[in-house]
């Protein structure tokens, strides 16, 4: 089994009750099939405490989420009460896998990781990336057919993340403002819930006018930085060309993404004589939990 995966996470750990935005924040947690049986077959009062917080929403079972939009279970010290009462294999497949992501195509597999972790956007942009390979026991072959298919997938694939080393490409995505009328849509599109850090669409046309003068001055930090959230983004996206979606859909997701997340950067540092690794870290992870993790507004990004 060969299992592809990007170096810069090597030996990520939860920070647990250290992290600064705990992913027990934000959004609601979806319960698994498995889990919900264990949960509803749970003997006594603990059982019964666990299901009163359970939500059901169109056949889908997630946890209550208190009015300052937390997870019931998350602790005041951070950590979750779920965990400390029942331990680590109560909680379902979300909290117990978040932010790690996996996909498969026979003896293909590849691990990544979800950058709406803080932890996970800090080790991105700290250090050098690479795509490391193993071989593992196991094998689950695929027909001739699908093996030129995926590796057709993988090819394209590399050629896009080596295309993205080279720095006059990373600085031509990021810089270019052709679609900042379709990112501004898309900031305009979305729920007050979900407003991306006040970048209005107003804000968006301001933006535009300092983005490559602003580039220039700190392109040292920014190229490394936004050469590496592009390649991720294309490393974990680009398997969805293996279920037939077109490459320029992937591009153009990725694309935007880069340019949305400068845009972000740029709206929260302009002022900031100097540009720390923590704020390419807030504006990653804003993009991605207030774009990226919703439908509507990733399918915006994506459409033409």
């Amino acid at each position: 089994m060969r299992v592809v995966y990007p170096s810069v996470f090597t030996g990520f750990s939860c920070l647990a009750g250290d992290c600064p935005l705990t992913c027990c924040i934000g959004w609601s947690v979806d319960i698994d099939a498995e889990s919900l049986e264990r949960y509803q077959s749970l003997a006594g009062a603990a059982g019964e405490m666990v299901r009163s917080h359970l939500v059901k929403d169109e056949g889908a079972y997630s946890f209550t989420v208190t009015p300052e939009g937390h997870c019931w279970f998350l602790d005041g010290d951070g950590l979750c009460r779920m965990q400390k009462e029942f331990g680590m294999d109560a909680l379902c497949d979300t909290c117990r896998f978040f932010p790690r992501i996996s996909w498969n195509a026979g003896s293909y597999v590849q691990f990544s990781m979800d950058l709406a972790c803080p932890e996970v956007c800090r080790m991105a942009f700290t250090r050098p990336l690479s795509f490391r390979e193993d071989e593992q026991e196991g094998e689950t072959p695929l027909h001739r057919e699908g093996r030129r298919e995926l590796s057709a997938v993988l090819n394209r694939r590399g050629r896009l993340i080596a295309a993205l080393e080279r720095p006059l490409t990373v600085r031509r995505i990021v810089t270019d403002g052709r679609e900042d009328a379709r990112i501004a849509s898309i900031v305009a599109d979305c729920t007050k819930a979900s407003r991306v850090g006040f970048l209005t669409p107003a804000r968006v046309r301001q933006l535009q006018q300092e983005s490559a003068s602003y580039w220039l001055r700190h392109e040292t930090q920014l190229e490394p930085w936004f050469s590496t959230l592009g390649s991720l983004l294309l490393f974990r996206y680009g398997c969805m060309a293996w279920y037939g979606m077109p490459w320029g859909r992937i591009v153009r997701f990725v694309r935007r993404a880069m340019r949305m997340t400068y845009l972000l950067l740029l709206h929260q540092q302009r002022d900031a004589e100097d540009l720390e690794v923590d704020a390419m870290v807030a504006a990653s992870v804003l993009f991605a939990r207030r774009i990226e993790h919703v439908e509507k507004n990733l399918q915006l990004l994506i459409a033409r």
